[in-house]
């Protein structure tokens, strides 16, 4: 007789969506995360944790919209952190900057910032 797996309940499903919007988020990929929301019928809110939605937002300033001042801020705000944590974060920052200020990018993007992006990386 072929054996029948149990449906996984809501927590573990509830538990996988909100990882896999953790990541996505990560990712830049707010968008996806905004259309896994609207097919569970939940809010943002519901699968991320309040304390990562700041750093959501900076990640999204960089990635997108290639601003850098706010997560600055914040890398040296918490450069102590990142030191004990081996982080070249701040660091990387600098460089992202430095580089964009090279080829001329306009603070808020162009389109060499994602040359610039790549290069820091």
């Amino acid at each position: 007789a072929a054996s029948r797996l149990a449906a996984p309940s809501a927590v573990a499903t509830g538990a996988v969506f909100a990882a896999a919007a953790q990541y996505l988020l990560r990712e830049a990929r707010d968008d996806v995360v905004d259309a896994m929301c609207d097919e569970l019928g939940v809010q943002r809110a519901a699968l991320v944790p309040r304390a990562l939605l700041p750093l959501v937002e900076l990640l999204r300033d960089v990635r997108h919209r290639h601003r850098l001042d706010s997560a600055l801020a914040w890398a040296q705000q918490h450069a102590e952190q990142l030191r004990a944590a081996n982080s070249t974060l701040l660091l990387r920052l600098h460089i992202f900057r430095y580089l964009c200020l090279l080829q001329g990018v306009p603070e808020g993007g162009g389109d060499g910032a994602a040359a610039a992006a790549a290069t820091a990386a």
